[in-house]
């Protein structure tokens, strides 16, 4: 909750990192060391901060046998979901749905609720994003729907409601 807490642990993480290369093998950071770093970007609100998230995953799943888990895109969904200058959201969520199926993991109810979130902060005028915005929302309720394993909750719809409210024309909504 420090205002600084990002930078700390990238700064820790590549402390690690360092000192793992020059043949420390005890320093060798982990799927946790690695989520620690993403989930402190996810949770600031300093500019940039889904990029860094991202540069950090893609850091990670290029790491000496670290992937990450659902847990980590979560992560970084949130992050992007809290992104607010961040323009090309819907793609990249499709981008990271891919990795996360292509890895063989399993959304969860997080992993949905976090692309809700990403698709209603979505900001934009442009009737094509706002279109893809509500695609990509009513996507991920079909989803969930055809799951077995995940229900929504309260979130799911209240995020859905924001979407609706935010990117249907008014007679859709």
């Amino acid at each position: 909750s420090l205002p600084d807490s990002p930078e700390m642990a990238s700064r820790l993480l590549k402390q690690m990192l360092d000192r793992y290369e020059a043949g420390d093998v005890d320093t060798k950071p982990s799927v946790i060391s690695f989520s620690i770093a993403i989930k402190a970007w996810a949770n600031s609100d300093k500019k940039k901060n889904s990029s860094r998230a991202l540069q950090l995953l893609h850091q990670m799943n290029g790491f000496d046998g670290v992937t990450a888990d659902i847990g980590v895109y979560n992560s970084v969904l949130r992050a992007i979901a809290n992104d607010v200058d961040m323009s090309d959201k819907l793609d990249c969520i499709g981008s990271l749905l891919m990795d996360i199926t292509s890895g063989g993991l399993q959304p969860d109810l997080n992993t949905f609720n976090n692309i809700l979130r990403c698709c209603a902060t979505t900001r934009s005028n442009d009737t094509t994003v706002k279109r893809n915005a509500l695609k990509v929302a009513s996507e991920t309720l079909l989803s969930i729907k055809n799951s077995h394993r995940v229900q929504p909750d309260p979130y799911t719809f209240n995020f859905f409601i924001k979407i609706c409210d935010r990117h249907a024309e008014d007679k859709e909504k």
